[in-house]
């Protein structure tokens, strides 16, 4: 894939449990419905990550491998589900 954006319109997929967005070359996303619960961003260019993280509390799952990102931004640590974070 190839994306570089997401349309604003993903956050109406209040049901949506899983977003593999691995192998794109997105730099940002919008904010996410926080029903999520695996959310894979590897193989992007994320910089950084999105502050609005903190609100996907139902997160079990967080793949930012192989991203240009330099550091880990504090709201991760409301993450209190994540069992797998790579």
């Amino acid at each position: 894939n190839q994306l570089t954006e997401l349309p604003e319109s993903i956050i109406k997929l209040t049901n949506l449990a899983v977003l593999n967005l691995s192998r794109n070359q997105l730099t940002k996303i919008p904010d996410l419905n926080t029903n999520l619960e695996e959310l894979d961003l590897s193989q992007n260019q994320f910089r950084t990550i999105p502050k609005s993280i903190d609100k996907l509390t139902k997160l079990t799952k967080l793949d930012l491998r192989w991203n240009p990102i330099k550091s880990l931004p504090p709201e991760l640590s409301h993450l209190k589900n994540i069992t797998y974070f790579n």
